[in-house]
């Protein structure tokens, strides 16, 4: 006789035959990863959970559910691709995190896709920053990797060039030639990068985004991210 898992195996069979219903073909989801990799955003204006390129099959019963499982699925192969692509595997792990976790609070099947459609953005963009990054030299991509890594702490131009083994005024040089900016000012769009997305995607008080930053105070993080955003942190929080 059948086993339990045979018997459903079969089921599900006959219902896709009969529905017409089956998952998604490779291609499908190639096409999904190479919009992504492109970096244009425009196909996400259309972009919904129930196209053709994401039909994952009958998940759940809960039409809700069932888009908390298809989110998932995209949010790990979008993952994946991150990394291939050559974004840092713990930053991209950590915004999936993130998503997740977002996700995880959501109500409804609009709230979902929103919320996906953000996600997939956000990985485009971090793909593309990425990328940029390969057409760099070694020592300014170690430097810029390390500052990625080391934005908690105090960081210096000479600290930078001391972990990939060059003097500091020939790093600074080699930098602002390859970058267009100087250490300083990249180590300093780098922290408020991080500091607007934890504004968006977290409720940690500006206190503790000063001290995980390493800005020297709570003033001096709020007079540099409205210096470079034009708002201040709670202006920017409020229209997240």
């Amino acid at each position: 006789m059948a086993s339990i898992q045979e018997k459903n195996l079969r089921e599900l069979e006959y219902q896709s035959r009969e529905t017409g219903e089956f998952h998604h073909e490779v291609s499908q989801e190639e096409y999904l990863i190479e919009k992504v990799k492109s970096g244009d955003e425009s196909f996400l204006e259309d972009f919904s959970l129930e196209d053709d390129s994401i039909h994952a099959g009958h998940l759940s019963d809960d039409p809700v559910q069932r888009f908390r499982y298809l989110f998932m699925a995209v949010t790990t192969i979008i993952t994946r691709v991150a990394i291939g692509e050559g974004m840092h595997k713990e930053r991209a792990f950590n915004i999936s995190d993130i998503f997740i976790y977002r996700m995880d609070h959501l109500t409804s099947q609009d709230q979902i896709t929103a919320l996906l459609k953000e996600e997939l953005a956000f990985f485009m963009r971090e793909i593309q920053a990425a990328k940029r990054k390969q057409i760099f030299s070694r020592a300014v991509a170690q430097g810029i990797d390390y500052i990625e890594k080391n934005l908690h702490s105090p960081l210096s131009v000479g600290e930078v060039a001391d972990h990939v083994g060059l003097s500091a005024s020939y790093y600074s040089d080699l930098f602002k030639r390859e970058t267009g900016r100087t250490v300083a000012v990249y180590i300093m769009e780098e922290r408020i990068e991080t500091a607007k997305n934890l504004l968006r995607y977290s409720d940690l008080p500006y206190a503790d985004i000063s001290a995980t930053l390493s800005f020297s105070s709570q003033s001096h993080f709020i007079r540099l991210f409205k210096q470079y955003t034009g708002m201040t942190p709670a202006q920017f929080r409020r229209g997240r």
